[in-house]
């Protein structure tokens, strides 16, 4: 965006000429967005040469408040704030509400300057009145309060009387008249009031007030998706770009475009969740379905899960698979799935065209060259080669005659940009198999006749999983997604921050010739009878009246736009009405004597995520339509990397256990884990659906919400992880118990469900960590000749210690049991007992999971974030002892191991051998001071 900004001492002395001050000037030009807004906004105004201060603070508040949502009406706002009609922040508030919630269609000024204060006229003697009549009011209290008297209140009163006043005036009169009525300001108006020492309100009390306090949940707590607006509403949906010679683009929907949108959309939501099948989901991912899914269904609209396949060498049919299974399992339905290789043939016919019409280029350049001629800002020299020459390159490209990296199909935007995003995108590039390629053939000479052939003809195309061997060109994402967003009727495109940034080159995607265009129309429309081509054509049926201005050329341009709309509209109502209707898409944008098919204009743009938002920031609805919000999700959740690149070699190179090994945060990790998906839904609705501010999120975050649903849903059982044995000594050897232990806490006695049995008998056995030969006062375990509680049990006492030969080791302790309980010990331990005597309870593998690496953010680590990997991170023990009623346990069931955490049963499990997950620890309270 920096490309209006001009040399730093030059800025400095446009924004001196509007009457900012040296200190706001100097500030704002430390900042290439807000100088580039301003920078245009005073061009825009035609105050170049300077004006008074007032009209200079509104341009200011214009270009750093409401710099996207005014687009298309900042033609008229100027007007009225530099002849002075608009001269107030309350007029420039109102023309901002009014623009926000009325489309240029209904645009009508008298409207608009009765809700603006224009031509109203407020005396010196009217704010005198409205003043006196506040003051009469609340003359005790400012008799009372003097100068300590909250001056702000009195001038919010005069301005809800007199909301067009001269809030300047406004304030002489409130300070005259409070000297009036005061006086002198005296030594005691000078001191700040002592606050009295208030007793402290009783424990209830206190929560009472506490309660009290507690906020009103927002808008959008309530109801995450209520940012987003209605499809209708998209009509005020805009945006401008601008270019390295001055001009701007400006986009917007126009309402009988959005009508006949609407019309083949039924006035639904239409949202897509588009994963590129390269891997398995992670917990990023689930932001997105969580936002593309859960706001198609809370509208009662439709979300296509749609395969972003356009890089046939990372794709896998595994992966395929997975996506769809794992959404099934996060609770969601698609309304169809696709592809974006359903739409190879529409976007290859659509780059010839962008080709035979010179905004499209087939290069040369390496990917060196192409990084070296970007950062010197310049032209391919491959980019004003002939069109015939680069139409049949190009369908050399198709055909497999060119090998794999040595050309590439590119967009005609602007290298001189400021913005990178706005240089040359690439819009195909060869993935051809070895064979295919020139040095392929080569090799291919030991097998001459089928070396022949394949060399002649190109036959062998790297296999894609969904389109097969047909293709060895690929589209790149910039040039399919907003395009194949268009020709499914998508109605929000939900997209990362940095899509979002890179999607600022979606306005020349499609840039096409005015003098052509109908043309171009005429011919797709006559020829092609093929439904789904028909469809790609139908993209240039809507000319509409974006505008890129260019100064002095706007009244032209207008012109010569409007006959070219007289002369389509007059067409279109004779040409196959119905179909349009029901096939049309939309959206044509146009810069001096050109078109640009820009297919996604219709989109509420909002976010994608493979990263989710720290904090919400609420939106109003008018504001989200007017500009779209980018919404991130995490790059980053603290200990732990979602980089798709990196997760892929951690795994491919065994530093974990697979795709769904439960250290990561990848969808099945977190299943295999124990993770439920109304855990991590609920996580993702507490982030928000907002921008994000860069922050990390903690892990525990996640974990609290992961808690909360297993502290619901997961039944209580006992596992001792490194049994010590107790032998009972004054318990008969063949005698057990059957004693009633809770599955949850909360259970009523009459609940036989709620209730499992567990033997106790003469050996019982206790964890390691729960015995000490020195006992403290902070601790709660057994220690010679101390009592505790065994869970559901009764109280023991040890009574003696046998150890190894070694006499360091602890081989089994001798203990006493109080049948009458009348021991009242505060330490309460887990336990696992023989089921019958010299029978040992059930061995079990328990797995514990820590964070899978040291640092919060590994990914600053650079090329060393590997040996950030925590070499601790997974810890198996063997042979620990569970309570019998886990025999009969299945893959995926989850429990909460008295005092250990919460674990589920994973895949590993075979008959005899149980394998347990540890999913999260418990809050963290059994391990304080020992206990």
């Amino acid at each position: 965006f920096g490309a209006m900004a001009l040399k730093a001492d030059e800025s400095v002395k446009l924004f001196l000429s509007i009457g900012l001050d040296e200190k706001t000037a100097t500030t704002t030009i430390n900042n290439p967005k807000v100088t580039a807004n301003l920078t245009a906004v005073i061009h825009e105004a035609g105050v170049t040469d300077g004006c008074d201060r007032t009209t200079g603070n509104l341009l200011y508040t214009v270009a750093t408040k409401h710099h996207s949502n005014l687009l298309l009406h900042r033609p008229t706002l100027f007007s009225y704030i530099v002849s002075s009609k608009i001269k107030t922040p309350a007029q420039l508030d109102a023309a901002v509400w009014f623009f926000d919630n009325h489309a240029a269609e209904d645009f009508k000024l008298d409207e608009f300057e009765e809700a603006c204060g224009v031509g109203v006229e407020v005396s010196v003697e009217d704010i005198e009145k409205a003043a006196g009549e506040v003051f009469e009011e609340n003359k005790k209290t400012i008799s009372e309060q003097r100068y300590r008297t909250n001056v702000g209140q009195l001038l919010g009163h005069v301005r809800k009387s007199l909301p067009w006043a001269d809030p300047k005036i406004v304030k002489d009169v409130i300070d005259r008249k409070m000297y009036e009525l005061l006086g002198e300001r005296t030594a005691a108006d000078n001191e700040k009031p002592t606050k009295k020492k208030e007793k402290p309100a009783a424990k209830a009390e206190e929560k009472k007030a506490a309660v009290e306090a507690t906020p009103e949940p927002s808008e959008e707590e309530l109801n995450p998706y209520s940012i987003f607006p209605q499809p209708e509403q998209n009509l005020m949906v805009h945006t401008e770009v601008f270019y390295s010679d001055g001009s701007v683009l400006k986009c917007n929907n126009k309402k009988e475009v959005l009508d006949k949108h609407l019309k083949v959309t039924g006035g639904k939501v239409y949202t897509r969740f588009p994963p590129e099948p390269n891997g398995y989901l992670h917990i990023g991912h689930a932001k997105a379905m969580f936002v593309d899914f859960g706001l198609a269904k809370e509208r009662g609209g439709c979300c296509y899960l749609r395969y972003d396949d356009t890089n046939p060498e990372a794709e896998k049919k595994e992966y395929i698979n997975h996506i769809e299974e794992i959404v099934n399992w996060m609770g969601w339905e698609p309304f169809k799935i696709t592809y974006t290789s359903d739409y190879f043939q529409e976007l290859y016919d659509l780059a010839v065209e962008l080709i035979r019409r010179g905004h499209a280029y087939v290069d040369h350049q390496n990917a060196e060259e192409i990084k070296e001629y970007r950062e010197k800002k310049m032209n391919s020299p491959w980019r004003d080669r002939p069109i015939e020459e680069s139409l049949r390159l190009f369908d050399e490209m198709r055909r497999g005659k060119i090998e794999e990296g040595k050309a590439t199909l590119r967009m005609k935007q602007d290298m001189q940009n400021d913005n990178c995003n706005m240089y040359d995108l690439i819009a195909y590039r060869i993935k051809a198999s070895e064979t295919n390629s020139i040095s392929g053939c080569r090799r291919m000479r030991s097998r001459p006749f089928f070396g022949y052939l394949i060399c002649l003809y190109g036959l062998q195309f790297t296999p894609h999983p969904h389109a097969g061997d047909k293709w060895c060109i690929y589209p790149s994402y910039d040039f399919a997604h907003c395009t194949v967003d268009s020709l499914e009727n998508i109605t929000h495109s939900v997209c990362s921050l940095l899509v979002i940034l890179s999607m600022l080159s979606s306005p020349l995607l499609l840039k096409l010739g005015l003098e052509t265009a109908v043309l171009f129309k005429e011919s797709m429309g006559a020829a092609v009878e093929n439904k789904d081509k028909i469809r790609c054509s139908l993209l240039l049926y809507y000319v509409d009246d974006a505008l890129l201005c260019r100064g002095e050329e706007e009244d032209a341009l207008w012109s010569l736009i409007e006959e070219e709309k007289v002369m389509r509209r007059k067409e279109m109502k004779k040409r196959k009405e119905k179909r349009r209707e029901e096939e049309g898409e939309s959206l044509i944008t146009c810069k001096k004597d050109e078109l640009s098919l820009f297919s996604v204009r219709k989109v509420q743009r909002a976010s994608m995520f493979a990263r989710i938002p720290l904090r919400p920031v609420p939106l109003r609805p008018s504001t989200a339509a007017a500009r779209g919000q980018a919404l991130e999700l995490p790059s980053l959740i603290t200990n732990t990397v979602m980089s798709k690149r990196k997760l892929n070699y951690i795994v491919t190179n065994n530093h974990v256990d697979g795709w769904d090994d439960p250290r990561l945060l990848t969808l099945a990790g977190l299943r295999r884990r124990g993770v439920t998906p109304t855990a991590i839904n609920a996580f993702v609705r507490g982030m928000g659906i907002t921008r994000s501010d860069g922050s990390m999120i903690h892990v525990s975050r996640l974990e609290y919400h992961i808690r909360e649903e297993l502290n619901k849903t997961a039944p209580r059982t006992m596992v001792v992880l490194n049994p010590l044995k107790v032998v009972i000594t004054n318990l008969e050897s063949d005698k057990v118990m059957e004693l009633d232990a809770k599955r949850w806490p909360d259970a009523q006695n009459d609940d036989p469900s709620a209730f499992y049995k567990v033997p106790f008998s003469r050996v019982v056995y206790i964890d390691q960590s729960d015995f000490r030969m020195k006992d403290s006062k902070d601790y709660y375990g057994l220690a010679p000749g101390k009592s505790v509680l065994l869970r559901y049990g009764f109280p023991i006492k040890c009574t003696n210690v046998v150890f190894a030969d070694d006499n360091e080791t602890i081989r089994e302790i001798h203990a006493e049991y109080d049948p009458e309980k009348k021991t009242k010990p505060k330490g309460v331990l887990h336990w696992v007992a023989e089921s019958s005597p010299g029978k040992e309870p059930i061995k079990v593998e328990v797995r514990l999971f820590e964070k899978l690496f040291n640092s919060e953010n590994p990914a600053e680590l650079n090329d060393d974030w590997l040996t950030d990997i925590n070499p601790h991170s997974k810890v198996v023990v063997s042979d620990a002892y569970a309570v019998s009623i886990l025999k009969d346990t299945a893959v995926g069931d989850r429990f909460q191991f008295e005092r250990l955490g919460y674990f589920a049963v994973d895949k590993d499990s075979e008959p005899g051998k149980l394998v347990f997950n540890r999913t999260v620890t418990l809050r963290d309270s059994y391990g304080k001071g020992g206990k």
